[in-house]
């Protein structure tokens, strides 16, 4: 539960009191500390069959109307089952790691190599339930990088409101490394907006900028505002981010690399990075 975006926003689990929250709400329904850090297939069949009851018993109380939803399972032959929300996870954990040792040696080839291979490795999983388990491992990674890195974005008071947009800039949290990544920014994104929406419901686009330190970079995402934080699955207004970084660092004289089919994605220069927010904000405002 802690390694949900929408549990963590909701009862604050960056700080001790939202941590409280969370075993209150468990001792609530029956479960114990110990019993919570169990996996699924260890937790009693008689519990597994009441806990989404449990959960819908509480989720009033703790503004968590959300936290079960309905869904499909995928039967892998005789191999197994899985979730269709889990092999989605595993799909895009997939697409998301690479070797790290190649990415670090800033080798645009053999970048695009390991990029090629994930995404062969994702299409193997379709129909390969030994490889899908392997990409809920790695989900289960990034969550808990994503857990760690959304906790010291707040406890560390870096989001800022800028006017027209929120800004978050990150130059060394724990784990940074790992969204260093257009996916897993984008997925780190979605944390950080759900947090700050949750501490200011003002649903501001949000610009996240997260330092590479081995390619003296930073990678930055343009993330569109909600229309409301009700809206059912993220439904955002137009994300404008692409043209609107496009032309500011054409203004400004300033390279940007596009690697990603979404151009509010971009890799700049970290010498660039002051004068582009700058120029951002100053064009908003005009």
């Amino acid at each position: 539960m802690i390694h949900s975006s929408y549990l963590s926003s909701k009862l604050f689990l960056w700080c001790e009191d939202g941590r409280k929250k969370l075993h209150k709400l468990l001792a609530k329904i029956g479960i114990t500390l110990q019993d919570s850090r169990e996996s699924w297939i260890h937790i009693s069949p008689a519990l597994r069959k009441d806990l989404k009851n449990k959960l819908d018993s509480v989720s009033e109380f703790y503004g968590i109307e959300n936290v079960t939803r309905l869904g499909v399972i995928r039967q892998f032959g005789q191999s197994g089952i899985m979730s269709a929300g889990d092999c989605a996870e595993s799909i895009a954990a997939i697409l998301e790691t690479g070797t790290r040792a190649t990415i670090e040696e800033n080798n645009p080839e053999l970048e695009t190599q390991v990029y090629m291979s994930n995404f062969w490795s994702a299409w193997d999983s379709f129909d390969d339930f030994s490889l899908m388990k392997v990409g809920v491992e790695k989900a289960k990674a990034i969550q808990r990088a994503a857990v760690s890195t959304t906790n010291f974005i707040f406890e560390n008071d870096l989001p800022k409101d800028l006017g027209q947009y929120r800004l978050v800039i990150v130059q060394d949290a724990p784990e940074l490394q790992a969204f260093t990544n257009p996916l897993s920014l984008k997925r780190l994104a979605t944390w950080v907006f759900e947090g700050c929406l949750e501490k200011n419901p003002v649903a501001l686009p949000m610009i996240l900028a997260i330092l590479d330190e081995k390619r003296k970079t930073y990678l930055v995402y343009g993330m569109a505002a909600l229309r409301s934080r009700e809206d059912v699955d993220g439904i955002y207004t137009n994300n404008h981010f692409g043209r609107i970084f496009q032309s500011t660092a054409t203004r400004i004289n300033a390279h940007i690399r596009v690697d990603t089919f979404d151009t509010a994605i971009i890799e700049l220069s970290r010498d660039d990075l002051t004068r582009f927010i700058e120029a951002l904000v100053s064009d908003a405002n005009l």
